[in-house]
């Protein structure tokens, strides 16, 4: 029986859709000469709908002026960061760092205060352009800027399979958002599809099996897709289309996520089963298959403590043999050797309470792991940055970790109660956190949350 992974992730969301009455209520009033009642519906419409997105994937264009971002509508999200500027006041205040630039404009480094972001006040931080990738709302679970046969290409999988588009189109779309002041219900629209790669038909899916994670190995022009049915990992030749086949027989569940390690021919692989699998990108022939549920102790050392204004950890934190633990995320250092991975624990198969997770950090040549932490959330996303370990997951902490040692960890809370996903904008080094909830947490310092942007 397949499940999806909006399913699965939602069960740990601390995020709870805003309710209709608050969005009427935060709606401006309309004077009598402007009122139309079929602009004011649609308008009501598309609020509440804004306060049930949920956002798995974000990915920069290579300047860092624009931010895309993946729906559980079918929809990519774009918001455009600004001009290039000095930074502002409280950069300066704070670390002294003049001079830094950046694509950040003065209005995005505007705080505010709750009542703000809810309300209009950020509006000027919504996206100025949405994609419609899907007529039937489809989720979109991933999201990937990449550079395949010399032209940037947007990638996006979810529920429709896998879509490629040229980042030109979106760029002209883009030009025509930016000649206009519209800001308030960007409408929907369409952008050519470039290629379009379908997994095979599902027996129980009305909608086709959900492509979750995607990622491309540039050097022999392979596209690999984690699926949520029986077949595993997709792979495919991005100049024809072809499909090269699957990497399966391995994985006894769905998959999560899929990372190409480039530079080493490997692809890991990793979902509910709580395996990682290690393949030979070329052959597509499996190296090893890590089972995490062996490899753990059972009985962990206690997790670092959450922030004091944080939902609390549960009272009773051990993980006996009826433990299942599940694989969210990878990310490699710069250099191919060390991997980042992450995944939560349940208290069995049956159970839907969740009681922590791990963050892990594996030696890739020698195939062995290097150190553990447990945490008391479960972590959905994590990455490298700067030399740290960075997580978020489902209770709205953000953690990094110092080097692969994971040591010296420190946290900050973001608004984003269950995160998916984590981004750096490659021009001045922000982090972007986004998940289930209607505003994406910008952080410019660490521990600090510097601003938020809107859907």
């Amino acid at each position: 029986v397949q499940a999806s992974p909006s399913t699965l992730r939602t069960k740990f969301a601390a995020a709870r859709p805003k309710s209709m009455s608050r969005t009427l209520l935060s709606t401006p009033p309309v004077p009598p000469s402007a009122y139309d009642h079929h602009s004011y519906v649609s308008h009501l419409l598309r609020r509440a709908r804004d306060r049930s997105t949920i956002i798995y994937g974000t990915a920069w264009c290579p300047d860092g002026r624009y931010l895309l971002a993946s729906s559980n509508f079918g929809e990519v999200l774009v918001w455009n960061f600004g001009r290039t500027q000095p930074p502002s006041r409280v950069q300066k205040e704070s670390d002294g760092t003049a001079g830094r630039g950046g694509y950040f404009s003065e209005d995005y480094w505007t705080r505010g205060d709750d009542r703000e972001d809810r309300d209009g006040g950020a509006d000027r931080r919504r996206p100025v352009l949405r994609i419609r990738i899907s007529e039937e709302d489809s989720a979109l679970y991933d999201i990937k800027l990449q550079k395949i046969c010399g032209e940037l290409r947007v990638i996006v999988s979810g529920d429709v399979g896998v879509r490629v588009y040229r980042w030109s189109d979106f760029l002209a779309r883009l030009q025509e958002a930016d000649d206009t002041d519209e800001i308030e219900d960007v409408p929907s629209v369409s952008v050519p599809v470039a290629a379009s790669f379908l997994p095979h038909p599902s027996a129980t899916e009305r909608r086709g099996v959900e492509i979750n994670s995607v990622s491309v190995d540039e050097g022999n022009g392979r596209l690999f897709a984690a699926a949520g049915d029986m077949f595993g990992c997709y792979r495919w030749d991005m100049a024809t289309g072809n499909l090269l086949g699957t990497l399966s027989g391995k994985h006894t569940d769905y998959l999560h996520a899929v990372h190409v390690v480039e530079g080493a021919r490997q692809v890991l692989t990793g979902g509910e089963d709580g395996k990682m699998g290690i393949w030979d990108s070329h052959s597509g022939s499996l190296v090893e298959m890590v089972d995490f549920c062996k490899t753990f102790s059972r009985t962990p050392p206690p997790p670092p403590p959450l922030p004091t204004s944080a939902p609390a950890a549960p009272s009773s934190f051990k993980w006996g043999s009826d433990t299942h633990l599940w694989l969210a995320g990878f990310d490699t250092d710069a250099g191919g050797d060390w991997a980042a991975l992450c995944g939560g624990a349940e208290g069995s198969r049956v159970s839907s309470a969740g009681i922590g997770g791990f963050v892990s950090i594996w030696h890739l040549p020698s195939r062995t792991l290097s150190t553990t932490s447990v945490v008391a959330e479960g972590p959905q996303a994590v990455m490298f940055h700067d030399g740290h370990v960075v997580t978020t997951g489902n209770r709205g902490v953000v953690r990094r970790w110092n080097g692969v040692a994971l040591k010296s960890p420190t946290q900050a809370l973001s608004r984003v109660r269950s995160g998916f996903s984590l981004s750096i904008n490659p021009a001045n080094g922000a982090m972007v956190v986004a998940g289930a909830n209607s505003l994406l947490d910008c952080f410019m310092f660490p521990g600090s949350r510097s601003f938020s942007v809107s859907v």
